[in-house]
């Protein structure tokens, strides 16, 4: 039923890693575009969009995590230093723990600050009442968050570029898909 081999992830791990590396780039770029722009109806637009993809990676990621304690990645490189091992472990956690936390810090500004989210047009649960002290809160963590996302992206494909390109082992092509050829 899967293809997961111990040097290779599965299609479905590479689909959910693709998806959502896409997705939260776009988002990271999103919310760099949004922040400087005037309060206006297209801001207001892209603002719902936002927090519609958010929740979307956050279903995402929760099913990802499901699929990978299901099928667990394949071991690294043999010849890998051992603190890369644990570097790549400790990249890895953060990530995960960071595609929850983005989307929970902003559906959670969102509802302290009285402009509770929906999914696309779809009501979602309050979670919280409004509460500026909290909206605050949820704002700087969110925004923390970003920063610290965009340190460890570039820190993840730093180290799959490394190992494709020096090392020359099959870091990198473990999570390509079939039709990329390097």
């Amino acid at each position: 039923m899967s293809s997961h081999t111990p040097t290779s992830y599965n299609p479905l791990a590479k689909a959910f890693h693709w998806l959502l590396a896409i997705a939260i780039i776009g988002m990271l770029l999103m919310g760099l575009y949004m922040e400087d722009l005037p309060f206006s109806p297209w801001k207001f637009e892209l603002f719902q969009i936002h927090k519609s993809v958010g929740i979307t990676i956050l279903l995402l990621v929760a099913m990802r995590l499901l699929w990978r304690l299901t099928y667990p990645a394949p071991m690294l490189p043999a010849h890998m230093p051992l603190w890369q091992k644990a570097a790549a472990h400790t990249t890895h956690l953060a990530l995960y723990g960071l595609m929850f936390a983005m989307p929970i810090t902003g559906y959670l500004m969102s509802d302290a600050a009285g402009y509770h989210p929906n999914w696309f047009g779809l009501n979602v649960p309050i979670l919280m009442s409004p509460n500026p002290e909290a909206a605050k809160l949820f704002s700087t963590l969110h925004g923390l968050g970003a920063n610290l996302f965009w340190f460890l992206l570039a820190t993840h494909v730093g180290a799959a570029l490394y190992h494709h390109v020096w090392v020359k082992d099959d870091t990198l092509r473990r999570m390509l898909p079939k039709v990329i050829k390097l």
